[in-house]
C-alpha cells in the first residue's frame, strides 16, 4: 500500500520551469526534506500543492526515485539551474 505525501511547491514557478524534463527538486539540507526522503519509497504518491492558494493541487506523480544533483566546477553530470529554469534567491 503506498503512502501519500503533501508537498508544498512555493508558487510553483520552479516546479512548472522544470516540468518539461518530468523532474522536480527538494531542498535536501531542509530539516522537512531530509524527513521526507528518508521516508519516500518507489510507488508512493505525491500530491503538489501550491502556497497560498488554499490547497489547490497542481499535480500528482509516482514517486520512481531519487538522484542527487552532481554540478562541478568544471562539468555538470546532471541538469544545472540554469537548464531547469530554476533562479537562486540568495539570503533565503
Amino acid at each position: 500500500m503506498p503512502n501519500h505525501f503533501l508537498l508544498r511547491i512555493g508558487d510553483g514557478v520552479h516546479f512548472k520551469a522544470s516540468s518539461s524534463k518530468s523532474i522536480w527538486g527538494i531542498n535536501s539540507k531542509h530539516p522537512n526534506a531530509k524527513g521526507f526522503l528518508k521516508a519516500v519509497r518507489e510507488g508512493d504518491i505525491l500530491w503538489f500543492v501550491q502556497s497560498g492558494t488554499k490547497g489547490k493541487i497542481v499535480a500528482v506523480a509516482t514517486f520512481t526515485g531519487k538522484k542527487e544533483r552532481i554540478i562541478g566546477p568544471l562539468i555538470a553530470l546532471t541538469f544545472t539551474n540554469s537548464e531547469l529554469g530554476w533562479s537562486i534567491v540568495t539570503g533565503k
